[in-house]
């Protein structure tokens, strides 16, 4: 029997079961979503996955089918290691930890980084540092993520190359060559204050007076206190020709803003986005990262097209919209990764590793 443990329900989670069950045997896997998060939309799955999830909402449903379950597991998978009280059930169930893979999501790894900010935190990374070292496998989709678990938590976990499905669909990225018109900008990709949003508007300021145009997604993952304070200084900045994505869009409407995109700036300080950018170097856009993170590091190392964004400040704007050289080798290289049998060869090799 084989065991996910998913910390709540999300977009990714959805993306990742409907492709699972569409291409793998799922009997002798449960997927447990948890802690009685609730998602922010109704997820809909076909009748073999709906018969192999389960919710953990209440204590009942904990002591009597979530832990027997745990306790007989042959394998148990953390796609993301929950940041919360779960953490320590599994300080004082290690034994449960050496028949487990951690699947990095990214917010889940660099949560160290909140370690000081209050005694709750400082609780849970303890917890981390007591059951991480436990793991004797680690996935990710980038290696140099799965490098700084092993050194920040004393890890000797092998390594394993892992990838969620893509949220857009393939089919309704169009590639089109640069056209007249304003230049299109794409920040960030949600309102998680990770995005560093304020950052990327004073870098774009000095370019305030050319025809462009910046799109900033903040539909969710902040407050909107921040959500409305980005807008207000983005809409101080660029007036009518700053436009923030406030709600949730369906696949084909936001397919076609990555279509219309001519340079996008992710200013995470970790690897985060990684769908949004395959999906621009698919298109062949200029996709600036920062130059100290994993997928900044992962995507030079595999010879694709990605800009340091602190470069920002002291080129010209020709200069920053100027469409990569590179970005037929990028955009093929990006085919190749986001397509169906790509994700399935992945799972795969994962899966077959501990076969139920």
């Amino acid at each position: 029997m084989i065991v996910h443990l998913f910390a709540g329900q999300t977009n990714y989670s959805h993306a990742w079961l409907s492709m699972f069950s569409g291409h793998f045997n799922i009997e002798g896997h449960w997927f447990i979503f948890g802690l009685g998060k609730k998602p922010y939309r109704d997820f809909v799955y076909d009748e073999p996955a709906r018969k192999r999830i389960l919710y953990a909402r209440n204590l009942k449903s904990l002591l009597f089918r979530i832990i027997p379950l745990l306790l007989r597991a042959k394998w148990i998978y953390f796609h993301s290691l929950a940041y919360d009280p779960s953490l320590l059930f599994w300080a004082f169930n290690r034994r449960l930890l050496k028949r487990s893979t951690w699947i990095i999501w990214g917010f889940d790894l660099y949560a160290f980084q909140k370690e000081g900010n209050s005694p709750r935190t400082r609780l849970y990374e303890y917890l981390r540092r007591r059951i991480i070292p436990h793991f004797p496998e680690i996935a990710s989709y980038v290696e140099e993520d799965t490098q700084l678990a092993r050194a920040q938590y004393q890890s000797q976990a092998g390594y394993v190359q892992i990838l969620y499905p893509t949220l857009v669909d393939v089919s309704l990225l169009k590639y089109e060559e640069s056209r007249g018109g304003p230049v299109n900008i794409l920040i960030g990709n949600s309102a998680d204050p990770a995005n560093c949003h304020r950052e990327i508007i004073d870098l774009l300021s000095g370019f305030a007076d050319r025809e462009i145009a910046v799109i900033c997604p903040l539909s969710y993952g902040g407050s909107r206190e921040y959500v409305k304070e980005i807008t207000s200084l983005g809409k101080e900045v660029f007036g009518d020709r700053f436009i923030p994505l406030l709600s949730v869009l369906e696949p084909e409407a936001y397919a076609e803003i990555l279509n219309r995109t001519d340079v996008c700036l992710m200013n995470h300080r970790r690897q985060q986005g990684l769908g949004n950018i395959l999906s621009l170097l698919y298109l062949g856009k200029k996709v600036y990262l920062r130059k100290e993170t994993s997928s900044f590091t992962f995507f030079r190392r595999n010879n694709c097209e990605v800009f340091d964004i602190e470069d920002i400040g002291t080129i010209s704007f020709d200069e920053f919209r100027r469409p990569p050289a590179g970005s037929e080798s990028t955009r093929k290289y990006a085919a190749e990764i986001m397509s169906a049998e790509y994700y399935v060869n992945l799972w795969s090799n994962l899966i077959n590793r501990h076969p139920s």
